[in-house]
């Protein structure tokens, strides 16, 4: 297999890209062993290399920028790059974007992911066509009876019509999924991303952007183009729960010492449940007067550690 992987990145003087990734051609994950990229005008990176594909047939990796040979900068990693479905004789073009903190970063954290959301998977697709082209877009607020659709100027995406829209796959959630035919499409693509309610069989929302395009990308036999990092866009109300803060000292219950124990978490976040409140948030539980001036009132994440629990 051969992958070829590209990302836009203005560097400085001294400054390079480098890309690591889970096999031992890309460091085995290693970023001492991180490979460079390549470029001609400090902006577009490039990196092409022959890949034994693992038995797992998943390749994960990440860009690190290095100055004088030091990484001095990384990719949010929390969710990772992964190509799937890897297979001999083919060539993977990966057209990537930095990965910086995203926003609204609260709907990618575990506890608004895997309690909150809590959204029925898909199974992982691992087909190819002999040209295929993969779109990839994070997406964390659809409803648990909605998903993330795309729609667009292609008969593979329904030509606009709303009751012919592609869904796609959420087996990496908040990572969202498509594989398109690429021998069946006419380039230039354009396309937009929707909310579709498959309980009520109707449109919930169109992202608020310009239509999105994609020009032709020369597409080969035996070649799979995957574009990825992208955001979608969409108007949705603000998140609001109302909940309940308390210091650890202050959870009493017949069954603690009087002083409060962690124990006594679970009787709280059964009566916050019950009280039809959402979210449980422990007040710090470490000494928040570091520097004795008012930067204790604001966020020190290296001193300050909270606990928030959602309640569904």
């Amino acid at each position: 297999m051969t992958l070829v992987t590209q990302i836009e990145y203005r560097t400085s003087w001294g400054e390079e890209i480098r890309v690591v990734g889970s096999v031992p051609e890309m460091g085995g994950s290693d970023i001492v062993k991180a490979c460079p990229l390549t470029t001609s005008d400090g902006v577009i990176w490039t990196f092409s290399k022959d890949i034994s594909v693992p038995a797992s047939g998943n390749i994960e990796y990440r860009y690190i920028l290095f100055k004088s040979g030091m990484p001095v900068r990384k990719e949010w990693n929390a969710f990772p790059r992964v190509i799937t479905g890897c297979k001999n004789g083919i060539t993977y073009r990966c057209r990537d974007s930095w990965k910086g903190l995203p926003p609204q970063q609260l709907f990618f954290s575990s506890a608004y992911i895997d309690c909150w959301s809590r959204c029925k998977m898909s199974k992982p697709v691992t087909h190819r066509y002999n040209r295929s082209l993969i779109i990839k877009v994070y997406a964390p607020r659809i409803g648990k009876e909605c998903v993330l659709c795309i729609s667009g100027n292609q008969d593979s995406l329904g030509n606009w019509d709303i009751q012919k829209v592609a869904k796609m796959n959420n087996a990496a959630f908040p990572e969202w999924t498509v594989e398109l035919n690429a021998a069946n499409l006419i380039f230039p693509i354009e396309y937009k991303f929707l909310i579709y309610n498959t309980k009520n069989d109707e449109v919930v929302e169109w992202e608020n952007t310009y239509n999105r395009t994609i020009n032709d990308l020369q597409i080969k036999s035996k070649e799979t183009v995957c574009i990825s990092d992208l955001y979608a866009n969409f108007n949705l109300p603000l998140w609001k729960v109302a909940g309940t803060a308390i210091p650890v000292f202050s959870l009493r219950s017949n069954e603690s010492f009087g002083i409060g124990d962690f124990d006594d978490l679970k009787k709280m976040i059964s009566w916050v449940s019950r009280t039809d409140q959402k979210i449980l948030q422990i007040l710090p539980i470490n000494d928040t007067s570091i520097t004795n001036t008012w930067t204790d009132s604001i966020h020190i994440p290296q001193y300050r550690y909270m606990l928030c629990i959602l309640c569904t």
